[in-house]
């Protein structure tokens, strides 16, 4: 990244005087509350690009931090109950059954942190509650966007540092070991929350799309497919090396004139 780039986007220097602000500011839109019902969203003209995010249920012990993406999303307890899409002018936010995914098939996506939501949605299609079908013609990510330009990764920390606001992630903090209760005053609240992390990042992409390289986003992509697809592992080898090496640890041992 050149000296200039990384001077614009030095703590305290956001301005990025050459890149044009979001149509609609994200700020206002939480504010607001601009929310639709899936059937409005899905009756209206759709923007090009759009964010999307998942609320996912997680305890202390059972989490993607804990896991990794894919054993987290291959759980038994695995449970998205939410997703919240905005296109910056509307925003749907519904548990994913519900929401008319054919509007999104063939849009741009973005999310922050990509690689976590991307495993949500694959695995909703695997079980049959997003049609198979579907798919983003592009999915960017706003976290590896924000650290190309050497901001910081988290939502909350891109937001205050790219955007000049305050993301408060306190009710992310609270739903640890929540169910969803969708007559609960709290499930309302994490639905806002929700909403305004896909209008977040959305707006962060705004900012940032034209400060992102494309072989950089390429670059991305390919160090993501692979950690995706993770490495092939020959068990039936690792099992026999492992008793040679207890064999050999025994035969070394039994060849001490001590025990440890």
């Amino acid at each position: 990244m050149s000296n200039d780039l990384q001077g614009r986007f030095s703590e305290g220097s956001m301005t990025i005087a050459d890149t044009p602000k979001p149509a609609t500011d994200c700020r206002k839109i939480a504010s607001e509350g601009l929310l639709c019902s899936p059937a409005e969203w899905a009756a209206s003209d759709i923007g090009p690009i759009v964010a999307a995010d998942f609320e996912t249920f997680y305890t202390s012990t059972y989490s993607v931090a804990e896991m990794g993406s894919w054993a987290y999303t291959h759980d038994p307890r695995f449970h998205a109950y939410l997703v919240a899409v905005t296109d910056g002018q509307r925003t749907c936010v519904c548990p994913p059954a519900k929401f008319p995914w054919v509007t999104l098939s063939g849009r741009t996506w973005v999310s922050h942190n990509q690689d976590f939501d991307r495993a949500v949605f694959e695995r909703l299609q695997e079980q049959g509650v997003i049609p198979a079908n579907v798919r983003p013609r592009e999915w960017f990510c706003t976290a590896a966007a924000s650290a190309y330009v050497q901001q910081p990764r988290d939502l909350a920390g891109a937001a205050k540092a790219v955007l000049g606001i305050t993301v408060d992630k306190a009710v992310r903090t609270r739903a640890r070991g929540w169910h969803p209760d969708e007559g609960s005053l709290f499930a309302d609240e994490v639905s806002r929350y929700a909403a305004r992390d896909a209008q977040t990042a959305l707006a962060l992409w705004r900012r940032l799309e034209p400060h992102w390289p494309a072989k950089e986003r390429q670059l991305f992509e390919l160090t993501s497919k692979m950690g995706r697809r993770g490495l092939a592992v020959d068990w039936e080898s690792v099992r026999a090396q492992r008793v040679e090496l207890e064999q050999l640890v025994e035969d070394l041992s039994a060849a001490l004139p001590w025990r440890p």
